[in-house]
């Protein structure tokens, strides 16, 4: 998680390349680490999700004031 937030930081950083160009060196070390980052992300996802039997309570309370 800390390493999208910094890549994060440095594509920020690099959005500076428009008004000074020596930030331009930051568009690629933001954009191909982060384009792989988000393929790891995506692998690790879970590929099934368990539902949950009980409710929040805020469902149950609306459940019982408004009915259902």
């Amino acid at each position: 998680m800390w390493s999208g937030i910094a890549l994060a930081a440095i594509a920020e950083l690099s959005t500076l390349s428009l008004v000074l160009p020596v930030f331009a060196y930051l568009l690629p070390l933001a954009r191909f680490p982060s384009f792989a980052w988000l393929i790891v992300a995506a692998l690790l996802l879970p590929s099934t999700r368990k539902r949950s039997i009980s409710r929040p309570a805020a469902a149950s309370a609306a459940l019982e004031i408004y009915g259902g």
